[in-house]
Order: structure tokens, then sequence, then C-alpha cells
């Protein structure tokens, strides 16, 4: 029997269209190797119904899925418990409806049930729901252009000190205090381009994924071969971080995701946020 969301739950809903067939989506969503190039950052799948799908961002977290139900290319459903501070944990079940279309396009839909309703889960889906804004956006974007591709990440995630907000945050990280980035996102809707420039004098060009808001902004990235990166706030009772990642694809890349590890986690240290990881 397929695990079901207790009653009386909140829900996430997501439909993308993709140009992809099927079978590459599918994959995507359950093969350990694409899992790591548009997701975690490892993966681990047992595929099939009552098998499991492991994904991973090294020591800063991760999670575990049983599968509930496996019928490939159309329909997928897995199950976690999760928790919120102060909470219950629940039954969070995803369920991934995959649907093709005329002219090679797929249309994909994440339903994900199970969410309290109580205060004490208000950042527990909130986190989840902005996460997946981008996150399936970071699918699209892996799908249509790199396919196949391996992908090179430059991750650092940091506390942040008591009073720093999150737009505090995403300002500093965004402005003169770490890339000193001339020029602003500020009023650009998805799809817009953006144009920003380095303290150094490198252009920061591309196409606005997520909207600049008080917690987040995401964009392509022209400057890496059309990659990705994101600057993103997680904040609740007891925790309060910041999430900066520049993502390319091609082993040719490798050297500029290399440098802007190096420069956003001197950048952090800078600031004083504490870099100590965040055990899954």
């Amino acid at each position: 029997m397929n695990a079901v969301p207790a009653a009386g739950t909140r829900t996430i809903e997501r439909t993308l269209e993709i140009q992809a067939q099927p079978e590459a989506v599918w994959a995507a969503l359950t093969d350990a190797a694409e899992l790591t190039r548009w997701f975690g950052l490892s993966a681990n799948v047992k595929p099939g119904t009552g098998g499991t799908i492991r994904v991973a961002w090294g020591e800063g977290g991760g999670f575990d899925s049983r599968i509930e139900a496996w019928d490939p290319p159309r329909f997928l459903r897995t199950s976690e418990w999760t928790s919120s501070p102060g909470a219950e944990p629940k039954l969070i079940c995803t369920d991934w409806h995959i649907e093709a279309k005329s002219g090679g396009t797929t249309v994909l839909r994440m339903v994900q049930s199970g969410f309290g309703r109580g205060t004490g889960w208000d950042d527990t889906y909130d986190s989840y729901s902005g996460g997946w804004t981008f996150e399936l956006r970071s699918m699209r974007h892996y799908l249509e252009h790199h396919l196949g591709a391996s992908r090179q990440v430059a991750f650092v995630s940091a506390a942040l000190p008591t009073g720093v907000s999150p737009a505090d945050a995403v300002t500093r990280a965004l402005g003169t205090e770490w890339l000193g980035a001339r020029g602003t996102t500020d009023g650009l809707s998805e799809g817009e381009s953006y144009r920003l420039q380095a303290a150094d004098g490198t252009p920061l060009t591309g196409k606005v994924l997520v909207p600049r808001s008080p917690k987040c902004f995401a964009g392509t990235l022209d400057g890496v071969g059309n990659g990705l990166w994101r600057i993103e706030t997680e904040c609740g009772s007891g925790y309060n971080r910041i999430w900066i990642w520049f993502a390319a694809w091609g082993d040719g890349n490798a050297p500029v995701i290399r440098t802007w590890q190096r420069a956003v986690e001197a950048a952090v240290d800078r600031f004083g946020w504490d870099r100590t990881p965040r055990r899954a």
C-alpha cells in the first residue's frame, strides 16, 4: 500500500514545460548520475518500488526517500519523514507526473504533500517551496542545454550572525562587500536579461531564473558556458544561513569554478560568517 500524507496538511505544486523527451526527464529524477548534474552533489538510487533515492550536499545536508510507485517514464512517487522545529515529524510524499507533448516537449508536474499547517511548519514549508522554485528550473536548464555533461560546482553555506536579516545577507552577497558587483537586479522578472560587473571588471550577464527577493536571486551565467548561480537564505527557529552556489557544465569550466569557490569562501570569511557545515 502506498504511503499517504495525513489529512489536512499543506501541499506544494509546480508544473514545468521542458524541451526534452519523457525518458530524459525520468532519468533526471531516478538515475544517480543524472541527479548530480542538476540537483545534489552526490546521489545513490536503488530503483523500483520499495527502493530508495538518496541525495546529499556533502556535509551540508541530504535526504533519503523511499520509492512508493515506479512507472517509467510516466509516474514516480517517493516518501520521506520530515521534521520541523517544535513540531511532530510528518510523512511527506512527492508525486512526479511526466506527460509527453507534441514537438518534443514534456510537461512535468510535481505535487509534494504532507506539510503541517501549524506555525511550527511555516519555515519548513517555505524552505521547500522556495527550494523547488529554483531546483526545477535547474533541472530544465540542464536538460535543455547540457544534457549528459558533467557538472562543476562552487558551493558555500554559512551561518549568519544575529542581526543579519535575509535581505541584508543577499544585498551584501550581491553588492560591493563581496563581488563588488555594479548594477542591479531589482525589478527584473523571470526570463529577463540582467547585467552586473564584478569589481575586477568581469561581466556577469545572463537571464533571471528566480527574481530577486528578500531571500533569493538566481540566474544563468553566460561567462561560464551558460552556467547557473544562486544566492539564497534559509531562516527559521534557531538557524539563519546563506547558500551561495555556482554551477557550470563540462570539464573545461572546472578551473573557473575552483576560482569562484576560493573567492566566495574568502568573502564569507571576511564577513565573519561561520562556514562550519550543517550536517545531515
